[in-house]
């Protein structure tokens, strides 16, 4: 009953948006512009218009925002020994847990602040994989619809997607070795997960495994990473950066269009229709025949200019894309039409530049820590179960982890990075005001300790040899 509801067409619809905001993410992007210009014109008149799905705003916006793991955070776990944290800290390394937390972050900005992490075993030891919303299928509790108490894996058909780019290299047979279709290999299998069962299961609902228990009886080895919901397991909002993204483009497809067709003067030629000559040779371009009525029309030749606005039709795009950068909180200058680089004057003006990245993250910070909490629970589990199933490799294997234990992780904030001009001025200000010696100027500009420095600047002092034989005289 749940696989039959899985190709439902509700689920289906879910399972192809996802699928098309990672197209458009990944640059996939022409196939979309494509089918938005057919809704609006004919097939035919679509094959000629030239499409630019290059300007990939989606991924821009979305990397811009996921900057929590841009710099690697500070683990600290409590109540482990010296061998506990050892171990914990390969497992943690091996696991790649940066890097998967990064792209989970992304997938959490790129699909309506939503996504899930999967730790489990392979191998011998454990790996840490960010999930994609058209990778899973859940079953919500029945008490609280918000949470998931069953997971189910499954290969989405690509082919299902109408708007997915067709490749002449795809031949829809999944062949022994890898191609393009490898995902048609667990396509009829379904993976379940749930706190106290695990097994794969055919898309009958026959179970293949041999054991359907869980290892880990008891803790859900997947972790949800959302926003606040509406009493639904899903987040039912409009990926509004991935439709712009598709518009965008389709509108820069179409002033591309308008170049192509009115930036060049169009020749033409008017005479009666027996006067008129068969072959017109004017370098590479065709000549445009207007034919007269026959008898006293005469034979006239010339160029029509057209007089379209391209700049004025430049200037709204990119007055378009500054509006929509302003109301995702990002700065118009991230995707811009000119050639122009961002640099900054000052350090504060940098420092600026990172509180505003930073600041869009807080929303996310919060749910990111809990969700790092989540995994270290989880990794508890299996390395304690490991040591019975040996599912894990010795060398990961320490003492049982215990149960209380936590973990704290404190992200890089930013910090203010000050040019050499700015320090040499903030010292100099300083020493007019009375307020700092040349020492403590020094100090400040080379960063090195206050004693160093006064031993730098101060005069040695020079002692005169005295002679023994004048002691007495000189006291």
């Amino acid at each position: 009953m749940v696989i039959k509801e899985t190709r439902g067409t509700e689920n289906q619809e879910r399972l192809q948006q996802s699928q098309a905001e990672w197209d458009v993410y990944t640059g996939n992007i022409k196939p979309y512009v494509e089918a938005m210009l057919t809704e609006r014109f004919s097939a035919s008149l679509v094959r000629e218009v030239p499409i630019v799905s290059s300007i990939n705003i989606l991924k821009k916006t979305t990397d811009s925002k996921a900057t929590l793991y841009n710099d690697e955070p500070v683990r600290v776990f409590s109540d482990l020994t010296e061998d506990q944290k050892e171990k914990v800290t390969r497992i943690y390394n091996d696991m790649r847990i940066d890097f998967t937390m990064l792209e989970a972050n992304r997938l959490f900005e790129l699909q309506k602040k939503q996504t899930h992490v999967l730790i489990e075993p392979m191998n011998g030891k454990l790996r840490a994989r960010p999930l994609k919303a058209h990778q899973l299928n859940v079953v919500n509790s029945q008490t609280n619809p918000e949470m998931g108490e069953v997971y189910i894996f499954s290969s989405y058909d690509k082919e299902l997607n109408t708007n997915a780019e067709e490749s002449q290299r795809q031949d829809g047979y999944n062949q022994a070795i890898a191609d393009l279709d490898d995902y048609k290999k667990s396509e009829n299998k379904f993976i379940v997960w749930s706190k106290n069962f695990h097994f794969v299961m055919d898309k009958h609902g026959n179970i293949l495994s041999e054991s359907v228990e869980s290892p880990i009886a008891g803790v859900l080895p997947i972790v949800e990473i959302s926003a606040m919901k509406d009493f639904n397991y899903w987040r039912e909002i409009t990926n509004d950066v991935a439709d712009f993204c598709i518009f965008y483009n389709t509108s820069q497809s179409m002033l591309q269009q308008i170049v192509e067709m009115q930036g060049f003067a169009q020749a033409w030629l008017k005479a009666p229709d027996d006067l008129m000559p068969q072959y017109v040779d004017i370098g590479p371009n065709r000549v445009l025949r207007l034919i007269q009525p026959s008898g006293g029309g005469e034979v006239d030749f010339g160029f029509s200019n057209p007089s379209s606005d391209i700049g004025g039709a430049q200037a709204y795009m990119e007055s378009l894309l500054a509006q929509f950068l302003s109301s995702q909180g990002l700065d118009s200058s991230s995707i811009s039409g000119q050639a122009s680089s961002q640099n900054y004057g000052t350090g504060i003006e940098r420092l600026l530049a990172q509180i505003e990245r930073f600041e869009s993250s807080k929303e996310s910070m919060a749910l990111f820590r809990e969700a790092e909490q989540d995994i270290w629970d989880i990794v508890k589990a299996w390395h304690n179960a490991g040591k019975i199933t040996g599912l894990l490799n010795q060398k990961y294997i320490t003492q049982d982890l215990p149960e209380k234990s936590e973990i704290t992780i404190t992200y890089l904030e930013p910090q203010n990075i000050m040019s050499d001009a700015e320090k040499l001025e903030i010292a100099e200000r300083r020493m007019e005001l009375g307020l700092w010696s040349r020492a403590k100027a020094l100090s400040f500009l080379d960063d090195i300790p206050l004693h160093e420095a006064e031993k730098m600047i101060l005069p040695e002092v020079i002692v005169p040899m005295v002679d023994d034989s004048d002691s007495e005289d000189m006291e």
